[in-house]
């Protein structure tokens, strides 16, 4: 037969078993029950009762052995109120007191073991051979007195430590040396038994103080480990190896084992000190390159940007490549790459991934890491490494990395705008199919989040929420060391539930994925989450946290270089002062970082330059009102320029935006209420055919005010709070600023 926790395991997976977990009584039926058991044993004491409860720390086993320990004491004292000291070790201690040497052995032997072992092995580890015909009358002894307890047929199978306080109190007694000695006698045992786990033999070795015998054990069972998906445990036995290993090309191989443990497990900085000493240690030039790239790959997915780029510079040069410095010299090198895998088009070979040559794998790998690292910190970059990586691996014919580059692809011509948007489908499409033929789960995942991503740009905010969400429980499901996959299909639910308005969604996602972040040491998520959907914590009129979220969020990034979450930063930051009601503080904002968003090349990508436009629409009417006449003439040029510039995007939310903004202008030009109300009205029309939620109710709430109609204005402001917002006045002025009809 099978183990009993093998088999126990199986019937769970089939779901024929369920877990109840039985823990200590509640406070109040403790005393209830110590009150009583102390009645029917006839003891007499007021406080007895509750000491007894704090005792056995709401455990029924234990009241009842404490009230039969001063029932005992009681009757040979001749009182029935019983006071002084006693504890619950002095009833453990009085239930050995009289136990023989071999009794004695064999609970020593078993507090030692800390878990069920079979009889053969305590037998042998205590030193009490099977065959002394006393034997099965020591165990039935010490079962009778409650101290261990026996599992399997007939009991003889399984024997364990009654309760782990019994063991405790054991083992609190018994000298260092004496336990070393039973940790050696059970290893021993333990290695001639059936269904030990390995782990276990490491752990007794270990306690016994011969690092050597356990350091094979440790090895093969954190290799079990992994293989069944148990990373933590897995980390925690390469730690160990490690420790006890002196052999500095095994070092290096542990600490990359504890790499993959840990990046599977999703502790980004600590498989980043792993990676780095493996590549410190390592003599060979390959193991070195590996480890470098994957310290570099897990600096840069738990938000160490400014380390990663170091790292992976060192890296792109040793296998070639090199990374340009950011702004007119990348995307002039993304260009000539891009146009340079246009010509050569998307057909290949399919070969076997054996078939490529060690090099030619390694620098894919590399690539992919890259490119994906920076896809959300630095597009054009990004755009850069994939359309190298792209190209190469079209060359090898390598169909398992064509499904993730496909995806990406599809991810990247998103951004563009619409004109790209069948293309992009089509990408996906053969993603998703590519994926499927090579049966590569985590590819098959990324073809899921590339279609989040389009659903996003396309303004299928429904379609981003849905793909995003089923592509993070694949990867949760079906795939392991997927920190940044994971990041990033949060993120895309996090941007379309913003654009759908669903305040009270996007509130819970955002704080769930933030502590979850913040507990995995993930900065890059938590960076993501913090600067991306400041609107979140303002639409729970809770200021003073976007604030807070925003002062060092980024403070891993690097200073000299404006990437993707500075941009978001500084959205977040200009939305929370028109929530404060300081516009002028978000317009001189607005001056200071447009130029830096320009040149990174950030407003290649669509949405962002959608909201710059939109942005500096926004700000440039929330000071309008304020304004002299010359300075009022110059905003509102500024505004319908901007809503010209949406137009140009010719994305159906950034053209339901524009309207907005002109009928913001009309006002303000004509103070005509009828055909200000006619603007409103095509506004709110455009705003709701793109599902724009929030915007919507944010224009029929000025609409509303245009109307002078206080029922209609009641009627949006509950309609906003079903959506979560808790002010709606106030995230008026942050969405749809600039209209006031009084």
């Amino acid at each position: 037969g099978e183990p009993k926790g093998e088999w126990i395991d199986r019937l769970r997976r089939r779901g024929d078993l369920t877990d109840m977990e039985l823990g200590p009584l509640p406070d109040h039926d403790s005393r209830v029950l110590a009150r009583v058991l102390v009645d029917s044993a006839g003891l007499h004491s007021k406080d007895l009762p509750d000491r007894i409860a704090a005792e056995s720390m709401g455990n029924p086993f234990f009241m009842g052995e404490v009230v039969r320990f001063l029932q005992y004491q009681a009757a040979t004292s001749g009182e029935q109120s019983l006071g002084g000291h006693w504890s619950l070790e002095d009833v453990i201690l009085d239930r050995m007191s009289d136990l023989t040497d071999k009794e004695r052995r064999l609970l020593d032997a078993l507090a030692v073991a800390g878990q069920a072992v079979p009889h053969a092995v305590v037998a042998s580890a205590a030193e009490v051979p099977m065959s002394d015909p006393e034997w099965w009358g020591e165990m039935s002894a010490l079962q009778g007195r409650r101290l261990v307890r026996c599992h399997g047929f007939k009991g003889r199978n399984l024997v364990e430590i009654y309760h782990d306080r019994i063991r405790e109190t054991v083992t609190g007694r018994m000298g260092e040396e004496r336990r070393r000695l039973i940790h050696a006698n059970l290893a021993r045992a333990m290695e001639g038994a059936r269904y030990i786990a390995v782990d276990v033999l490491a752990r007794h070795w270990m306690a016994a103080g011969e690092a050597g015998r356990a350091k094979g054990y440790v090895l093969r069972a954190a290799k079990l480990a992994m293989e069944k998906l148990a990373y933590d445990r897995g980390a925690d036995l390469y730690e160990q190896a490690i420790a006890v290993e002196d052999n500095q090309a095994l070092v290096v191989e542990l600490q990359r084992g504890l790499g993959d443990a840990l990046a599977s497990s999703g502790q980004v900085a600590r498989a980043a000190e792993a990676y780095v000493s493996a590549a410190q240690q390592a003599t060979d030039a390959a193991v070195r390159l590996d480890a470098r790239y994957k310290a570099a790959d897990q600096m840069l997915k738990g938000g160490y940007v400014e380390r990663g780029l170091a790292e992976i510079r060192t890296v792109l040069s040793e296998i070639g490549y090199t990374m340009p410095k950011p702004g007119k010299m990348a995307l002039a090198a993304t260009v000539f790459h891009r146009a340079r895998l246009r010509i050569r088009g998307l057909s290949y070979k399919p070969r076997d991934r054996s078939e490529i040559s060690p090099k030619d794998r390694t620098v894919l790998d590399v690539l992919w890491s890259i490119a994906i690292d920076l896809s959300i910190v630095e597009p054009v970059l990004s755009a850069l490494f994939h359309a190298q990586l792209m190209r190469l691996a079209l060359n090898v014919g390598d169909e398992a990395m064509l499904a993730g580059c496909f995806a990406m692809e599809a991810g990247l011509l998103a951004t563009v705008g619409e004109k790209k948007l069948p293309q992009v489908r089509r990408l996906a499409t053969r993603a998703e199919s590519l994926a499927r033929k090579t049966k590569d789960d985590r590819m098959l995942g990324r073809a899921f989040l590339a279609r989040a991503i389009l659903g996003y740009f396309s303004g299928d905010w429904r379609s981003g929420v849905k793909w995003g969400k089923k592509a993070s429980q694949y990867f949760l499901d079906r795939c392991h060391g997927v920190g940044w996959e994971l990041a990033t299909s949060h993120t895309f639910v996090g941007f379309s539930l913003m654009m759908l308005g669903d305040m009270n969604e996007l509130g819970q996602h955002v704080r769930y994925h933030l502590d979850e972040a913040r507990r995995a040491g993930d900065r890059f998520l938590a960076a993501h989450l913090q600067t991306s959907l400041g609107i979140a914590w303002l639409a729970a009129d809770r200021p003073d946290e976007v604030e807070e979220n925003l002062v060092h969020a980024l403070d891993s990034w690097p200073a000299d270089r404006y990437q993707m979450q500075h941009f978001y930063r500084f959205y977040s930051m200009v939305e929370l002062l028109l929530y404060q009601r300081r516009p002028e503080d978000a317009w001189e904002l607005v001056a200071r970082e447009e130029p830096l968003i320009r040149h990174a090349f950030l407003s290649r990508v669509s949405t962002i330059g959608v909201e710059v436009l939109r942005l500096r629409g926004r700000v440039a009417l929330a000071i309008v009102s304020k304004a002299d006449v010359r300075k009022r003439t110059t905003l509102l040029r500024m505004v319908s320029k901007a809503a010209k510039g949406l137009r140009r995007m010719r994305l159906p939310f950034g053209e339901a935006w524009a309207d907005y903004l002109e009928a913001a202008v009309t006002w303000h030009e004509t103070r005509d209420r009828e055909q200000t109300k006619d603007a409103l009205i095509h506004a709110i029309g455009s705003l709701e055919s793109c599902e724009l939620g929030l915007h919507s109710l944010c224009a029929r709430r000025k609409l509303a005010e245009l109307n002078e109609s206080e029922e209609a204005l009641r009627a949006v402001d509950e309609d906003m709070k079903r959506l979560g917002v808790v002010r709606p006045e106030r995230i008026v002025e942050v969405l749809s600023p600039g209209l006031a009809f009084s």
